[in-house]
């Protein structure tokens, strides 16, 4: 219903309107404010569902923002590709000799068997983990695992992101600091977080020079000190 509702207001509201609105809630997120982050994670989750319906609507969006110079909003919209990428091929690589055909894996996801759960957990295939992160036996360190896995493929990251683990700060975390996800879901998921976590993710090193960037720039949007912190 989130999903819906932001993509309606994407597609009927003023596209300027919707910047100075955007850029008000997630200045909200960082004064730590429930409820704006509530509805800053709907749109990233409404961005990860986006297809060609969205494309011209958030053209229009980033256009409007350009326009305004609204710097909060341009990093919403964001998305240079991972800092680290893999070849593909390296899937068939990493495939056993006898492999499980496509089907049986995805059916198997959604078992309660711990020994088969526990490998499936290294599947490759997004389709696999998609399913997998629906199971109710997998738990959030199995999540936080399948995130923070490195080398990894942005579409496995993006399948645990499309799940309900999307709202689990541990796997945000993970997330954000995974450097094969898709850098405009990493600056996306920031303002869930408050300036303890920015300042430790500035000095890490695995970070694309966008991302770093928005980590400095979101800094500057926190209160005085001292900040308001998450509790987690």
């Amino acid at each position: 219903m989130r999903r819906l509702a932001i993509g309606r207001w994407l597609l009927y509201q003023d596209p300027q309107r919707v910047v100075e609105q955007l850029g008000a809630i997630v200045e909200s997120c960082f004064r730590a404010n429930d409820e704006a982050r509530v509805a800053q994670l709907a749109w990233v989750d409404f961005l990860l569902a986006a297809g060609e319906r969205e494309e011209i609507p958030l053209e229009a969006l980033e256009l409007a923002a350009e326009r305004q110079q609204n710097r909060t909003v341009l990093y919403m919209l964001v998305d240079p590709p991972p800092h680290r990428q893999i070849k593909q091929r390296a899937r068939q690589e990493r495939r056993p000799n006898k492999p499980v055909p496509l089907g049986m894996r995805k059916w198997q996801a959604a078992l309660h068997s711990p020994k088969i759960l526990e490998v499936l957990l290294t599947d490759t295939d997004p389709a696999v983990i998609g399913r997998l992160c629906q199971n109710p036996s997998v738990r959030e360190a199995d999540a936080v695992l399948i995130a923070s896995r490195r080398p990894t493929f942005s579409d496995i990251l993006d399948a645990v992101a499309r799940s309900h683990w999307l709202y689990s700060l541990e796997v945000q975390r993970a997330l954000i600091q995974n450097p094969y996800v898709r850098t405009g879901l990493a600056i996306g998921l920031l303002p869930q977080h408050g300036p303890r976590f920015l300042i430790t993710l500035s000095h890490s090193g695995e970070l694309h020079p966008t991302l770093r960037e928005a980590v400095g720039y979101f800094l500057t949007l926190c209160p005085p000190t001292p900040c308001i912190e998450e509790t987690t």
